[in-house]
């Protein structure tokens, strides 16, 4: 989860094959570094879908996505780590009003809720 409007970092909680709480760090092509205390791992995900709504009177939108993901490339306690399943993330964002008191897509909006759930088999070495 987020709520930061300017991060690339999130909060992961993990739980299944293993429970871990740590922090999600988008990077470039798709691809996630999960941190954990005793390791970590990537996690690649494609966009599969998805809708987005934006209310020019309330300033509000919200995006609806869903993808495939694969877990791998692990170290620490999670070396060998393989999965893959599927993901929605759900964003609320409200956005900034220019000048003219009109909402804008092209600031930076005031606040943004993003919620990833994902579910799929893991399997530990």
């Amino acid at each position: 989860m987020s709520t930061s409007t300017t991060s690339n970092k999130s909060s992961v909680i993990a739980h299944g094959a293993f429970t871990a709480a740590g922090v999600d760090t988008s990077g470039a092509h798709n691809t996630d570094t999960l941190t954990f205390p005793n390791g970590t791992l990537k996690l690649v995900h494609k966009r599969t879908g998805g809708s987005q709504h934006f209310d020019p009177k309330t300033c509000l939108a919200t995006t609806t996505e869903t993808a495939t993901d694969t877990l791998g490339s692990g170290t620490g306690a999670y070396k060998g780590v393989t999965g893959s399943g599927k993901a929605t993330a759900n964003v609320l964002g409200i956005a900034a009003r220019n000048r003219a008191g009109k909402c804008s897509q092209r600031m930076a909006p005031l606040a943004l809720h993003l919620v990833i759930n994902g579910s799929g088999p893991v399997t530990m070495p």
